[in-house]
């Protein structure tokens, strides 16, 4: 089939735009199972069923990952997907090399099927990116003399903040949740190729082809997803009753209860890091000013838990959109939570009002 994409390598936005529908719109992705994971489900991993936002417990010890011995010793992914995975490549390498026919081959770029990339560390990504802001906020401060104590630095952060806070998060669970998280942090993909995201006439070279509809279709077999963003890229299916048997392997957990056992053995909630994590960001930003204007030894002061639960609060409700107007009301029961129930209680309260915005967002109608 004569079809050329050339996303990513046009020269005007009308020509990108125009290239990048037609390869999203591509009928051939009609005839097997997809996700698209760069326009619609680019949360897909990062959030339970709740719609709490979650990272690996992994992210603590790598014991939870598994890789591919004598195939791919460096790529990790969670242990039920190299499970799915071995499986599936055993059954469609052995139709492809037993194949009389011609017209049976591998598609271009993954021929023998062997895992190129997997889990990326989600600690790893999210201090490179929060480290980023650190800078670009310092840089920001740092012009603006009037900033001479902390009061004063978190009111002007906040008008910075209510302007990009959406786009450009700063917790744990924003990050998390938002586009700049990969969704190799997951532990769900492998990618079985190394090629630019960002061009698709690649990806149309494989798509296009009738072999790579036959991968396509051993792969869903399997419960995988092909992403329609990156083809070399297949996704476990959590909702798939085959990727759901992968789950619960070996165990004695019938396959109903195969998602409880995969959100509490997996993953954690990541609402329980966003407070401390976020404190240590601010500080970080408001250091240099405190020492330039109090001295090179002068230490931070003591900023009271009940004035930081408070920030965190206000800051993720400007992460999910949400008006000032709808959420100013609700900071008193915030601090009437924490003082009566203590920190981890009222980290958790947070979560779940976040989630609950999460849902009216993101649940399918």
């Amino acid at each position: 089939m004569s079809i050329k994409f050339e996303g990513g390598a046009t020269s005007t936005l009308r020509d990108e735009f125009r290239e990048r529908k037609e390869y999203k719109e591509y009928e051939g992705f009609q005839r097997f199972r997809t996700i698209d994971t760069h326009y619609e489900k680019f949360k897909y991993g990062m959030m339970n069923r709740q719609f709490e936002p979650v990272t690996l417990i992994s992210e603590q010890t790598d014991e939870t990952l598994q890789n591919f011995p004598e195939l791919a010793d460096n790529v990790m992914v969670l242990p039920f997907v190299a499970i799915a995975f071995n499986e599936f490549r055993e059954e469609y390498t052995n139709f492809i090399n037993n194949s009389s026919s011609p017209t049976v081959g591998y598609p271009k770029f993954i021929e023998a099927v062997v895992p190129r990339r997997g889990y990326l560390n989600f600690s790893d990504q999210f201090a490179r990116y929060i480290n980023y802001n650190i800078e670009i906020n310092r840089k920001t401060f740092a012009t603006e003399p009037e900033v001479k104590d902390f009061d004063t630095f978190i009111d002007r952060f906040f008008e910075i903040f209510n302007e990009i806070g959406q786009e450009f998060p700063v917790t744990k669970s924003g990050y998390t949740t938002s586009k700049h998280c990969s969704i190799m942090t997951s532990g769900l993909c492998i990618e079985l190729a190394e090629k630019n995201y960002d061009l698709d006439e690649p990806k149309g070279e494989m798509i296009v082809s009738s072999a790579f509809e036959c991968f396509a279709d051993y792969a869903n077999a399997y419960g995988f997803l092909i992403d329609k963003y990156v083809p070399w890229r297949i996704v476990a299916d959590v909702n798939s009753t085959k990727m759901r048997e992968y789950m619960v392997k070996g165990r004695s957990i019938d396959v109903s209860r195969a998602l409880d056992f995969f959100e509490s053995t997996y993953t954690v909630r990541s609402c329980y890091d966003d407070l401390y994590l976020l404190r240590n960001y601010l500080f970080s930003i408001y250091y240099p000013l405190h020492r330039a204007t109090h001295g090179p030894d002068a230490t931070l002061p003591a900023l009271e838990i009940v004035k930081l639960v408070q920030i965190l609060f206000r800051v993720r409700m400007i992460e999910l959109g949400v008006p000032h107007e709808n959420f100013s009301d609700m900071n008193q029961k915030v601090v009437d939570i924490y003082n009566k129930y203590g920190l981890r209680y009222v980290s958790g309260y947070i979560g779940q009002i976040t989630s609950e915005k999460m849902k009216e967002t993101y649940e399918p109608r």
